[in-house]
């Protein structure tokens, strides 16, 4: 993430930036639905797969998604629902464990902006990817 906010400061300051993506990470905001099974899940996946690292001595990571808030960017999600919206996983993989690593960040420019933002949750989209998509509307 510190290459992503790199490159978008060197963007004009009078710019719209929106930065998106899946981030494979936890944000804060959410921590009230992260419990100790969930983090025990994390460390087992952690233990087979290599490129996942949610955890810092054993305790939820935040560094990515506060690095992003520190530099002044918004979670386009947050700016419309104060409660819980998951991004992963769908119906299709009967998740036992339900999280947020996929985002929308906008920078205060672009965030006057936005209308509406929310994750698709349907039928469709249930089943054709392990993720969620993104709506968001907003005007130019």
């Amino acid at each position: 993430v510190k290459e992503v906010l790199a490159h978008a400061a060197l963007l004009p300051k009078n710019e719209k930036v929106m930065i998106m993506g899946d981030f494979n990470s936890l944000s804060e905001d959410d921590a009230s639905m992260y419990t100790e099974e969930l983090i025990s899940n994390l460390k087992e996946q952690e233990q087979k797969f290599s490129h996942i690292r949610n955890l810092n001595n054993g305790k939820i990571d935040y560094t990515v998604t506060g690095a992003m808030k520190k530099a002044g960017y918004k979670d386009a999600i947050r700016l419309f629902h104060s409660d819980f919206q998951k991004s992963v996983t769908t119906k299709k993989y009967n998740p036992k464990f339900l999280k947020r690593i996929d985002y929308l960040w906008v920078n205060p420019k672009l965030s006057k902006s936005f209308k509406s933002a929310q994750y698709i949750y349907d039928d469709v989209t249930d089943n054709i990817s392990d993720h969620y998509p993104i709506l968001v509307t907003f005007d130019l």
